[in-house]
């Protein structure tokens, strides 16, 4: 019980800090567009990205996927 509170307490706080890095970066293309005169959105669904599992760090069965950058590199990614 305890482990399945924990599972869902991690992947809330991940969620929310996926979201919330994706709106801030979100709003900071839109002011680079917006400046150019260019603006674009991007809607992607699960089903449009290509799933691996997880690394070690996340419980035994997750998955991730990148959706911009490289973790491996240094910089930001999504």
């Amino acid at each position: 019980m305890q482990r399945t509170s924990c599972t869902i307490a991690f992947a809330a706080l991940l969620a929310a800090t996926l979201i919330g890095g994706s709106v801030a970066r979100g709003q900071q293309e839109e002011k680079k567009h917006s400046e150019v005169g260019e603006a674009q959105h991007l809607l992607l669904i699960p089903s449009d990205l290509k799933w691996t599992d997880g690394p070690p760090s996340l419980p035994a069965g997750a998955q991730h996927v990148v959706i911009e950058g490289n973790p491996k590199n240094p910089g930001p990614f999504t």
